[in-house]
């Protein structure tokens, strides 16, 4: 299957998968993002579900920022947590959370 570039410049420069998770390293112009998705079991609940977690140290800041959320699914808790991105003032919004979603769905990352 031929991959196509991606609009915004955005391209996964090293997967990681284990048995329950999977980790992306994402580069966009001068910007680096690590996404984590990892399928979750809810001790006392017993809840199931998928954790996403990214991480960018190209912050206004400078710092290394986490953010976190989890869904019923990879693609909701991604989707979560683009929302929860996109009001953290402490990380740049330029990331185009829809292309990020479209190239993991490419490597079957969701």
């Amino acid at each position: 299957m031929k991959k196509t570039p991606s609009p915004a410049g955005l391209r996964i420069v090293h997967q990681a998968r284990t048995e329950r998770a999977r980790t992306y390293h994402l580069a966009c112009l001068e910007q680096r993002i690590t996404v984590d998705v990892a399928a979750v079991s809810g001790g006392m609940t017993g809840e199931e579900g998928w954790r996403v977690v990214a991480r960018g140290k190209e912050t206004p800041t400078g710092d290394e920022v986490t953010v976190e959320s989890i869904g019923a699914t990879p693609t909701d808790a991604l989707r979560a947590l683009a929302r929860s991105w996109r009001e953290d003032e402490r990380c740049y919004p330029s990331f185009d959370w829809e292309t990020i979603e479209s190239s993991l769905r490419e490597v079957r990352g969701l």
